[in-house]
């Protein structure tokens, strides 16, 4: 759940810190939220402020809704995709 921002002068880049996790790789296991929040970093570098707390909160919100719940390994039950769908019906 930790994203992360590398910003230079001129340029910048954001990613999650755990990396993209090629070893659950098509395996609907991955966390995306790590992913959603690097996302939103980067539109607040973009200066688009307002669009990235909507994300943060959409994250929020899908988590306190109980429609996104994380399991002890650090994955989403219900996958994924399922996440992502939590997510994006909270934007």
């Amino acid at each position: 759940m930790c994203p992360s921002g590398n910003v230079g002068d001129q340029n910048a880049y954001f990613e999650p810190v755990h990396g993209s996790a090629p070893d659950i790789r098509g395996r609907e296991r991955a966390n995306p939220i790590a992913m959603v929040l690097s996302a939103a970093m980067m539109l607040e570098w973009l200066g688009e402020a307002a669009q990235a707390r909507r994300i943060q909160e959409a994250v929020t919100r899908a988590l306190s809704a109980g429609g996104m719940r994380l399991l002890p390994d650090g994955t989403v039950k219900g996958g994924t995709a399922s996440a992502g769908r939590a997510i994006r019906a909270q934007l």
